[in-house]
């Protein structure tokens, strides 16, 4: 009966988000698409709405199947889904730092002017809210910034 062998090819039933035509391995309660059979549909491209949907999502930014991060600061190697390698080589996010860093003056410098407008706090209160701010954005940023700098270099130079 197709779904209830276990650790042997299976075929696939619509209810499991499967094509019903690829072989799959079923394998304690987990359906693997068999290589070479089938669509790859976790792994297709997302193109450019997509990757910046997935982006805003912090998932992966060419399948949007799975997250990119493991805990606050750690990150995967890489996604499950369609085995792209997040970081290729040493020094890979020094991009996302930039992207950071933009993100950051641009609210800081908006907020500026914005506070300088619109309340009526000195310039003593103005610098310690933009530095308590300074410091806290660069840390909310941190993980839009490296799924960016993902996005963008994958939209750029696709994975083979």
């Amino acid at each position: 009966m197709p779904g209830q062998a276990c650790g042997k090819v299976v075929s696939a039933t619509a209810g499991q988000g499967i094509h019903p035509e690829v072989p799959v391995l079923r394998l304690r309660g987990y359906y693997l698409r068999m290589p070479g059979h089938g669509p790859d549909l976790a792994g297709e491209p997302a193109g450019v709405w997509g990757t910046l949907r997935n982006v805003l999502l912090l998932r992966c930014p060419r399948c949007g199947s799975r997250p990119v991060f493991s805990g606050m600061f750690r990150m995967f190697a890489s996604c499950r889904g369609c085995r792209p390698t997040f970081e290729r080589e040493s020094g890979y996010f020094v991009g996302s730092i930039y992207v950071n860093y933009g993100f950051t003056a641009a609210l800081l410098i908006g907020g500026d002017f914005a506070l300088e407008r619109l309340t009526t706090l000195g310039p003593g209160g103005i610098l310690g809210s933009c530095a308590a701010a300074g410091v806290v954005l660069p840390i909310l940023f941190f993980r839009p910034a490296r799924v960016l700098w993902l996005g963008i270099d994958i939209l750029l130079d696709p994975p083979a």
